[in-house]
């Protein structure tokens, strides 16, 4: 007759109390992942946010310096293709034959969401025919520069939002250049209420800040006068 040994095993006690230490340390490296990730997010959005307002500023600075005429502030355009009008109207500051185009607190995406404040174009440069017919485009086409003979391009990333673009002269051959852009949806940024001049950057972190970024650039120039 086969003799079986006694062997010494886990009670259920023993074992629910495993199972219970290793939950707590699965939720507490589950929380470091998520804090982790969240970081990385924010980074990765704050240093987008950089890039597109230092390129931006970058690319302003030099037609302002290069430019022979004074920014000239030119014709907006009136709530065209659904975007609404009033204080969205879309503007347009031109210098010399060069024309940047923009909807202040839009934010750039692949297709127009009115109730999302989205469009299909936020900040577009292009270089016009003529010199004097500073007049904005529709930014709702796919090519707003039709008709000027430049091929045109969005100076903006997907996502980014323009909300500051102010480029005056402040004494003859002085000019100064403030850009301001921020990154995210509407429900991140903070003081929604009067869209959009009211908005003043992004909600905390515990609020979804970590997917909002805000960049600011302020520099004066001095143009090279033929």
């Amino acid at each position: 007759m086969k003799k079986w040994s006694k062997e010494a095993g886990f009670t259920i006690i023993e074992l629910m109390i495993a199972i219970g230490v290793f939950s707590v340390v699965l939720v507490l490296a589950s929380a470091s992942l998520i804090t982790v990730g969240r970081q990385y997010q924010k980074a990765s959005i704050s240093t987008t946010t950089q890039n597109v307002a230092r390129l931006l500023m970058e690319d302003v600075t030099s037609h302002t310096q290069l430019s022979s005429n004074a920014p000239l502030q030119g014709t907006p355009g009136n709530g065209q293709n659904g975007i609404p009008g009033g204080g969205d109207d879309v503007l347009v500051t031109c210098l010399g034959a060069v024309r940047f185009s923009y909807i202040v607190g839009w934010q750039l995406e692949s297709s127009t969401n009115v109730s999302k404040h989205q469009s299909k174009h936020v900040l577009w440069k292009d270089v016009l025919n003529n010199q004097s017919n500073c007049v904005a485009p529709d930014l709702q086409q796919e090519n707003p520069s039709l008709g000027t003979g430049s091929a045109g391009k969005e100076l903006l990333s997907v996502h980014t939002r323009l909300l500051q673009f102010n480029i005056v002269t402040v004494l003859n051959n002085l000019v100064s250049i403030d850009v301001s852009v921020i990154y995210g949806d509407d429900d991140v940024l903070d003081n929604l209420s009067s869209f959009p001049s009211s908005i003043a950057g992004c909600l905390d972190e515990k609020s979804g800040g970590a997917f909002c970024s805000l960049s600011e650039l302020h520099t004066t120039v001095i143009r090279r006068l033929n």
